[in-house]
């Protein structure tokens, strides 16, 4: 906050936050330098970090609550027509095209359609459709993880977004808008006005491109609290709208309680959220939308006054039923549809698999009846390594307990004692080397094997040959530098569709500080960006400064970060 009435409204909530329990802390301007890195927030009164805080996805958080309500005896029935809903013989009907569906209790939470619908059953409330916008920035360089910044005097909010870019957001329109007739595109205004007002918190970032960006209808309510309960003067009708832009966030356990409610016909935990507050039905209003905190006089910065919604058990989460099975054949990964199972490797992870049965390692998946694949382990028995992707803990867990010794890398601090691999990363096309090479550099070719075999011995020990007798392969091509005829360095890059890694470079002892490493590493980036490849990625141990230097002198950022665990 930059302002004496906003310091006063943040001090406020800071208390409320931590009355109830919630990990939370003020900040002067340089403690919010800290942590924005490349920021620029000298003119901030005061700041308020909550470090607990977690960044989701909606759509998974929807398909696991459905997952989870099917599990428990839901059914879901998909609906492909235009919808109706009328009551007739003391029950509700919803037609779905031809079909027709009948309920005792019908719940309406059909989002920025509710009041249509409503208002055709002849119960109108006081909802606004509005519209918000949201987009993917790409910055150079690229952005490491920071906390999500909520700048409430600029009304913005930014975090980080997968593979080093940034997601803006906050572009809300303070009119009521058709769901039907809105577009789902952003308004060109907004991303420029996203990327300027982005531009001023971040100078660092010299440059910002637009990747992505897009637009959808929330509701709002006229005093900023969701509507969820019976609709008042309709039998067995029920809502759940109005969340005024905070749905992912209330859904799950407003849901919980509107379903005990239904039950057992009690509404005490609900009454913040009564419908039947507004005894006027539908009002006209602009929309306003704020997430509001408690009723105790105590006001938002627009002079909103503020209730609690109730505190929800924890949902519990158990592991949904799961097999594992061994794939022992190129043809089986061929058939696998993998979902995205990687922040980071997901183009890469089918070539994954097939190097792992090719070099006549172990490949594990597991899946499930419903949810299909949700984690694949891929362990090299040659080089006592494990790579395991999933983004389920159950699965992860699984994993891990198998038998074996080495190392099992993940992308997740599953269980703690993990060491940091850090996730390097060069957009090319915002990429130019600073400065030419210094070492010759060239691409290696069959010839040249025996000599990159000996280097790789030299530095690294024994090699398991069954991966290099898979080579020619045109995913894979080897960077090599010579120093008097001899072979002193080499690095591998693979190459999938539009994705670049640069992974095994190896350097002679006698040979290094003389930018042999950070030649090959920019040779590679000069070759991808040649060939317009957009990016390139690589993974090194946090603690092997030499290579880190050598990357970032290259031009790479530091975006993630792995984890790998040791045993014995």
């Amino acid at each position: 906050m930059r302002s004496e009435e906003g310091e006063r409204w943040l001090g406020l909530t800071h208390e409320i936050l931590r009355s109830e329990g919630v990990e939370v802390r003020t900040l002067n301007a340089s403690e919010v330098q800290g942590l924005l890195h490349g920021g620029d927030f000298d003119d901030v009164r005061l700041g308020l970090y909550t470090p607990k805080d977690a960044i989701f996805w909606s759509v998974e958080l929807s398909m696991a609550y459905a997952h989870l309500a099917s599990r428990n005896g839901a059914e879901f029935r998909w609906g492909r027509g235009a919808l109706s809903v009328h009551r007739a013989n003391g029950v509700w009907e919803v037609q779905d095209g031809t079909t027709t569906h009948t309920t005792s209790n019908l719940i309406l939470a059909c989002g920025a359609w509710t009041k249509k619908l409503l208002a055709e059953l002849g119960h109108p409330l006081p909802l606004a459709p509005f519209r918000t916008q949201a987009g993917v920035l790409r910055p150079f360089p690229l952005v490491d993880a920071f906390p999500t910044l909520h700048d409430t005097d600029l009304n913005i909010y930014v975090r980080p977004a997968m593979q080093g870019r940034i997601l803006v957001g906050n572009g809300t329109w303070p009119d009521e808008v058709d769901p039907n007739r809105d577009s789902p595109r952003a308004d060109p205004d907004f991303l420029d006005r996203m990327t300027s007002q982005v531009r001023s918190l971040f100078p660092e970032w010299s440059t910002l491109h637009a990747e992505a960006a897009w637009a959808g209808v929330s509701v709002a309510s006229q005093d900023a609290f969701p509507l969820v309960g019976k609709v008042p003067r309709a039998d067995g009708l029920f809502v759940a709208t109005g969340f005024n832009g905070f749905g992912a966030m209330r859904a799950g356990s407003l849901a919980r309680h509107l379903a005990d409610g239904i039950i057992d016909d009690r509404w005490e935990s609900l009454f913040p959220a009564d419908p039947a507050r507004f005894p006027n039905g539908a009002m006209s209003f602009p929309p306003r939308p704020e997430f509001s905190i408690r009723d105790d006089g105590s006001s938002s910065p627009s002079g909103k006054t503020d209730r609690s919604l109730p505190a929800t058990p924890p949902l519990p989460l158990d592991s949904p039923a799961t097999r594992y099975r061994t794939l022992q054949s190129l043809y089986e990964v061929d058939k696998l549809d993998l979902p995205p199972l990687s922040d980071w490797f997901d183009a890469f992870l089918p070539l994954f698999t097939k190097d792992a049965i090719r070099c006549r390692g172990e490949v594990q998946i597991a899946e499930g009846e419903e949810q299909g694949v949700s984690g694949v382990y891929l362990g090299n028995p040659a080089e006592r390594t494990v790579s395991i992707f999933t983004h389920t803990r159950c699965v992860a867990e699984h994993f891990l307990s198998l038998p074996g010794r080495g190392e099992i890398y993940t992308e997740h601090d599953w269980a703690p004692g993990a060491d940091v691999i850090n996730i390097m990363l060069a957009d090319l096309r915002d990429w130019n080397p600073d400065r030419p090479l210094r070492n010759p550099v060239r691409v290696a070719d069959a010839r040249d094997l025996p000599q990159v075999l000996a280097l790789i011995r030299e530095v690294h020990g024994p090699v398991d040959l069954a991966w290099f007798e898979t080579l020619p392969r045109p995913e894979e091509i080897c960077f090599v530098s010579e120093v008097n005829g001899r072979i002193v360095g080499a690095s591998w890059l693979t190459v999938v569709g539009a994705n670049g890694r640069g992974h095994s470079l190896a350097v002679h002892p006698r040979y290094r500080r003389l930018g042999i490493g950070t030649d090959m590493l920019v040779a590679r980036m000069l070759w991808l960006k040649g060939r317009g490849v957009p990016q390139v990625i690589s993974e090194i141990y946090e603690d092997n400064l030499s290579a880190m230097t050598a990357a970032e002198r290259a031009g790479m950022t530091k975006v993630g970060r792995m984890f790998v665990y040791h045993r014995t």
